[in-house]
């Protein structure tokens, strides 16, 4: 994975749902 943010951000949304 070359950016983290991102990675950490579907991360959130997969949480959420």
């Amino acid at each position: 994975i070359h950016n983290v943010d991102m990675w950490i951000s579907l991360r959130s949304i997969s949480t959420e749902l």
